[in-house]
């Protein structure tokens, strides 16, 4: 892992979660200028729901939820997924401020305090019912299952190996309803093993096995298997 992963998992782990806006130091110069019209805190579920335009896209960012800049183990991870930014849902508000378990394995997440079993949240069961497990197990599903198969291994184990060998890392750490068109300044295979999605792909999400970023994933995380099973890794 870089210097620069370093810096940034220190400073995510010295964030302070508390009530307001809840922006990193670094942020803050940046969001300034704009922090009125561009920004919103809800400190409450129900003013959540009690808005008067509840269900309208809001495509400001949402600064009374906590940041995720990050999932699962980033020092560990066989695969690093980049993507642009948390999207919103309402359970976001519910998981947030109704459960404490969920919002301890959040701030868990900042600190890289994680479930050995399942590192990554959002590939968690004991967080299956939030939108995010929704999504991110949806687009894995098939190389989970074709692991399985081809293992002849419990799903469960499958999962977990998953949710130990896959990270993710957000180009915009804040929530917000649409996704950010920045892209990171990466290309194909610079550096080595390095896939790059286009948009339509990216929206689409592809990660099925037949997929170029399946493919890829499927193969490393196949071969880190048998290294951990045989002792060679």
């Amino acid at each position: 892992m870089t210097l620069h992963t370093h810096d940034l998992v220190k400073a995510w782990s010295e964030f302070e979660v508390s009530n307001g806006p809840k922006v990193l130091d670094g942020d803050s110069m940046l969001l300034a200028p704009r922090m009125e019209s561009h920004t919103v805190c809800h400190n409450s579920w129900a003013s959540v729901v009690d808005q008067a335009d509840f269900g309208i896209q809001d495509r400001r960012l949402h600064l009374s939820l906590i940041p995720q800049p990050f999932f699962g183990s980033v020092s560990t991870a066989r695969v690093v997924i980049l993507t642009l930014n948390p999207g919103l849902n309402p359970i976001d508000y519910y998981g947030e401020f109704c459960v404490p378990e969920y919002r301890e394995a959040l701030c868990g997440t900042l600190q890289q305090r994680l479930d050995p079993s399942f590192p990554h949240i959002f590939l968690n069961p004991r967080f299956s019912w939030h939108s995010g497990f929704s999504y991110w197990h949806r687009r894995l599903a098939r190389l989970i299952d074709t692991f399985t198969d081809d293992f002849k291994i419990a799903r469960r184990e499958a999962l977990s190996f998953f949710a130990r060998s896959v990270a993710n890392l957000e180009l915009l750490p804040y929530h917000s309803a649409f996704r950010q068109g920045h892209r990171w300044s990466l290309k194909e295979g610079d550096p080595p093993n390095v896939v790059v999605y286009n948009p339509i792909e990216a929206r689409a999400a592809h990660l099925t096995p037949e997929s170029k970023g399946g493919k890829a994933i499927l193969k490393h995380l196949k071969q880190c298997w048998r290294d951990v099973t045989t002792g060679a890794g």
